[in-house]
């Protein structure tokens, strides 16, 4: 293996993240170290990591990076800032892709920095609280801004500063369409837009009908994803036609809409019309209307060879107030039903129908006493608010994430249900009573592969009920639970000693009916075993009692088997890379 050419290694290595990498190659001869060190297309991700993997990766150097995705959410707090105590954004010369998730305040730096990355082509914000300062931007091709619904900021500063120019891709959530026309208009190499709008009055939809005004070149756009919301008057023909008839080009078109709209717009015959006039290089074409009525009329439209022959196949619900493509709208979320779909509700043909079951990813199961008449192939996230399930109904070892809803389900069922009929799971949240001290006859089974343990009814324990979870759950990574007292967290800590991460908040329920709890993280230190004897960069804890009580702790793993030789060992603590660097000094 290690005569392989380098070549080859580079080529295996563009197929994972650098911590995998490093993983799994570190360590093994001086050849392969030697590749690693002059690899240069390093790829790192930093959502949802270990710890004892993020300090790895800190040794790599910035100029072999060319993608990073920093995180600073509930499973990685303080990521940023601890990423920028280590190295300044500048020093990534060949950065290409940036991704920042819920960056803390403290991260602004990133942003108003931006300019001196003159290889960057693709930025990703998932913003936080607030939007940030970019001072300006390098020419990007690739801009993805993610807003919470219902937030709105005032876009005045990014439009000012990111180069629209060379955009090809753009993807923006909450905006006006006076912004997005101003970016609209300066983004003329764009291809690909995702865009979701936020009408407020009637001028604001009036924007939408003359929108292209004084665009005199042909608009190259392929790919279209509008979504549309709103408190204003009612959306119109004449709105959707004046934006979308200049889209020439276009080949892919999703339209959401979820505020009134007239019949026309809904109307198969006319919307036939419009795409063999306007837009006759349509390959796909995807919509979902709600807030609409309509009737068995409307839905024959759709079953017009013009639909049929492209498979443009649409259904609504039961109550048609709503009509959608599928099986691209199709639910990915619902509750179990044992009645099977109707040809009366959309126009899908009976063979298809499967197509439709098997986009259910995520499946509320409240009876197992109604007989199925079809199955449940892909649940990966099933939620159990009946006490009976029928296993003919759904693979049930394909789910990997289970809620327990039912205050009825006793700890002994879960842990029988989980060891026999689903073996993949590895995220379980108990909304249900929680075994005590007391609890007596559970069975001797220990779950090794629940990585993710949520518990939100953990505030009923007492402080002095010690349940000894580890014996069920010995492989815990991450740990949620809704506590009452700061006392709880110190016993869940040393409990849970594979734990990398844990997320510790009060009860909503609570907040108001006791004292405001304060805690620092030295009282965390003193009172917890696990945590006393560490040095304090092997872990972080960032404390919010300003509104509301949480503790977020990020650990390094006591027991990584990720270094098992000496070799692994030296790179925990950065001697792997200087090793490398002195036998290439000496080459």
């Amino acid at each position: 293996m290690s005569l392989l050419p380098s070549e080859i290694y580079h080529i295996i290595f563009d197929y994972f993240w650098a911590h995998e990498i490093l993983h799994s190659f570190c360590g093994i001869t001086d050849y392969i170290d030697n590749i690693l060190l002059n690899y240069q297309n390093y790829k790192i991700n930093g959502k949802s990591i270990r710890k004892s993997h993020f300090d790895l990766l800190c040794q790599i150097r910035p100029n072999q990076v060319i993608s990073l995705v920093l995180s600073d959410d509930s499973y990685t707090p303080n990521q940023s800032q601890l990423f920028r105590s280590l190295v300044s954004i500048e020093q990534f010369t060949r950065l290409r892709s940036l991704k920042l998730i819920e960056l803390d305040d403290d991260g602004a730096s990133f942003f108003s920095d931006l300019y001196k990355l003159k290889h960057l082509v693709s930025l990703e914000i998932n913003l936080k609280d607030k939007l940030p300062f970019i001072k300006t931007s390098p020419p990007l091709q690739r801009l993805i801004i993610n807003i919470e619904p219902g937030v709105h900021y005032d876009l005045d500063p990014l439009i000012t500063m990111i180069q629209f120019e060379h955009l090809r891709q753009l993807t923006l959530s909450n905006c006006s369409c006076r912004k997005f026309k101003q970016i609209f208009h300066r983004a003329i190499h764009l291809i690909s837009l995702k865009i979701s709008l936020m009408f407020t009055d009637a001028k604001e939809m009036a924007i939408l009908i003359n929108f292209h005004q004084e665009q005199s070149k042909i608009i190259a756009l392929k790919s279209l994803s509008l979504s549309i919301e709103g408190y204003g008057d009612t959306i119109t023909r004449s709105h959707l036609e004046g934006f979308l008839a200049p889209l020439k080009c276009l080949r892919k078109l999703e339209l959401i809409i979820s505020c009134f709209i007239e019949p026309e717009c809904y109307d198969a015959n006319q919307w036939e019309i419009f795409i063999i006039k306007n837009l006759s290089r349509l390959m796909t074409y995807n919509f979902n209307f709600s807030h609409v009525r309509i009737d068995k009329n409307v839905l024959d439209q759709y079953r017009h060879p013009f639909w049929m022959n492209k498979c443009w196949f649409v259904a609504t619900d039961e109550s048609y107030s709503s009509i959608y493509s599928v099986p691209h709208f199709s639910p990915t979320s619902m509750k179990y039903s044992s009645i099977p779909i109707s040809s009366k509700y959309t126009t899908l043909p009976i063979d298809q129908h499967i197509t439709c079951y098997d986009r259910v990813t995520q499946l509320e199961y409240d009876s197992g006493r109604r007989k199925a008449h079809h199955r449940y192939n892909y649940i990966e996230k099933i939620y159990l608010t009946s006490l009976n399930i029928d296993k003919n109904a759904i693979n049930l070892s394909k789910v990997k994430s289970l809620v327990i809803k039912n205050s009825q389900w006793t700890f002994s069922k879960i842990l029988i249900l989980i060891k026999e009929v689903m073996p993949s799971v590895n995220y379980l949240s108990l909304n249900c009573p929680h075994p005590s001290l007391g609890t007596g006859n559970l069975p001797d089974i220990s779950l090794k592969q629940i990585k993710t343990l949520v518990l939100p009814k953990y505030a009923e324990f007492l402080d002095d009920d010690y349940f000894v979870w580890s014996l069920y759950f010995p492989c815990v990574e991450r740990l949620v639970v809704t506590i009452n007292s700061k006392n709880q967290i110190p016993f869940l800590i040393d409990e849970f000693g594979s734990m990398v991460s844990g997320f510790f908040h009060i009860d909503s329920c609570l907040i108001g009916t006791k004292k405001p709890i304060k805690m620092t993280c030295k009282w965390l230190i003193k009172h917890t075993h696990r945590l006393t004897d560490r040095n304090p960069n092997d872990f972080v804890c960032q404390i919010n009692d300003q509104y509301f009580f949480s503790v977020c702790l990020w650990i390094t793993d006591d027991d990584d088997d990720i270094f098992l030789d000496e070799n692994k060992k030296m790179i925990s603590n950065g001697k792997w890379w200087n090793k490398c660097f002195s036998q290439n000094s000496m080459k």
